[in-house]
C-alpha cells in the first residue's frame, strides 16, 4: 500500500515538472517576441526601461537546477534508495516554481514612457497610466522646501 500512494506522487510530480517545463518553453518564447517587438520602439521621447536580464538569468538557472535536482532525486528514489524521500522531489519542485514565476515577473516587468504618459506593467495588475504633465508637478512640488 505504501509503495502504491509513492508511485501516485512520483507520477504526479513528474506530470508537474513536465509542465513546468511547458511552461518555461511557452514564456521563453513568449519573451523573444515580445522583445523583437518593443526594440523598435526606442527613440528619445518613447523607450522601455527594464528590469537587468542578469536577474532573469540567475533565476532561469535556479529553475534548470531544480528540475536537474528533481530527475537527480527521481532516479535514486526509483532505484531504490529509502534516504530519498517525497520531500526532496517537493522541494526540487518548490525551487524549481520559484526560479519560474520570479523569471516570469522579471520579463513582464516594464516601464513604457511615451512622450506624453508612462506606463507601468506589471505581472497580474492592470497598467496604471500617468500622464507626463502631473509627473512633472509631483517633481517640481517634491524640489520645493
Amino acid at each position: 500500500m505504501m509503495r502504491i500512494k509513492m508511485t501516485i506522487g512520483i507520477v504526479k510530480c513528474i506530470v508537474f515538472a513536465i509542465a513546468v517545463s511547458i511552461l518555461h518553453g511557452v514564456i521563453g518564447h513568449l519573451n523573444r517576441k515580445r522583445t523583437s517587438v518593443s526594440g523598435k520602439m526606442q527613440s528619445d521621447a518613447q523607450y522601455v526601461v527594464t528590469l537587468p536580464s542578469a536577474l532573469k538569468y540567475v533565476y532561469m538557472a535556479m529553475f534548470l537546477l531544480g528540475i536537474a535536482l528533481f530527475f537527480i532525486f527521481l532516479a535514486f528514489t526509483v532505484s531504490g534508495n529509502e534516504s530519498v524521500t517525497m520531500g526532496h522531489l517537493y522541494f526540487a519542485l518548490v525551487f524549481a516554481t520559484i526560479g519560474l514565476l520570479v523569471m516570469l515577473w522579471v520579463s513582464r516587468w516594464s516601464v513604457v514612457v511615451t512622450g506624453a504618459s508612462m506606463e507601468i506593467h506589471g505581472l497580474l495588475h492592470k497598467k496604471p497610466n500617468y500622464p507626463c504633465r502631473i509627473l512633472a508637478k509631483w517633481k517640481s512640488a517634491k524640489r520645493t522646501p
